[in-house]
């Protein structure tokens, strides 16, 4: 549907300027295709990192984590499930927290969870936890929903790249989470000193109680 709209707007313009003609979506879709394959090949030619930020590397500035339910697995990118898993299950023998909903900002917004049980439906995967900068840095499948163990297993991933700041959603339950965890995980502290950063769209939700969480974590 947004190539037809791409075209459409295309042919709108066409007509505008008092060109004569029109594209065809079908040929666009073949064309712009054809353009993707001769990109890739180049890309692969000039040995292009598709997955490191020139722009910040190595000192990464700010880096954005996310659940996604409907995204492209890339190979290079996407964590291996057994490492993932036993991430997770680390994570739990060592901690103690209570499964459940979390919510931000009241009962408005359903946020990601501490825990939760992997899913009993047929859905092998419910999607894909990812962190970005401009490129895809790192991905891992979801097998039981947005827990805020997986953006930490991403947010371990990159240690390596000295990030400032990690963006979410859920930044203001995140680094709580993280507090405590790193308090029966020491190895985890390091990752204490990179800063939480919170969307503007959900900040003006709850922006009040986010800072009073924030400031009783991190004074």
């Amino acid at each position: 549907m947004s190539r037809q709209a791409f075209v459409e707007m295309l042919n709108q313009r066409t007509l505008r300027f008092g060109r004569a003609g029109k594209i065809l979506a079908d040929t666009f879709g073949r064309s712009f295709e054809q353009w993707c394959l001769v990109r890739h090949e180049l890309e692969k030619l000039c040995k292009v990192e598709l997955f490191t930020c020139p722009a910040c590397t190595p000192h990464m500035l700010a880096v954005s984590v996310d659940g996604n339910r409907k995204l492209y697995r890339f190979k290079n990118t996407v964590s291996k499930d057994e490492e993932v898993e036993s991430f997770v299950d680390y994570l739990h023998k060592k901690t103690k927290h209570a499964p459940g909903k979390g919510m931000c900002g009241g009962t408005q917004w359903t946020a990601a969870k501490e825990t939760l049980k992997k899913s009993n439906s047929r859905i092998d995967e419910e999607g894909l936890e990812v962190a970005v900068c401009r490129p895809l840095l790192r991905a891992l499948n979801m097998y039981r929903g947005e827990i805020f163990a997986y953006p930490l297993y991403l947010h371990r991933e990159l240690t390596d790249k000295n990030v400032e700041f990690l963006c979410s959603d859920v930044a203001c339950h995140y680094f709580p989470y993280l507090n405590k965890v790193s308090k029966d995980c020491p190895e985890l502290q390091d990752l204490l000193h990179t800063k939480p950063f919170l969307s503007v769209w959900h900040a003006k939700a709850h922006t009040y109680k986010c800072e009073l969480i924030l400031q009783a974590s991190f004074g």
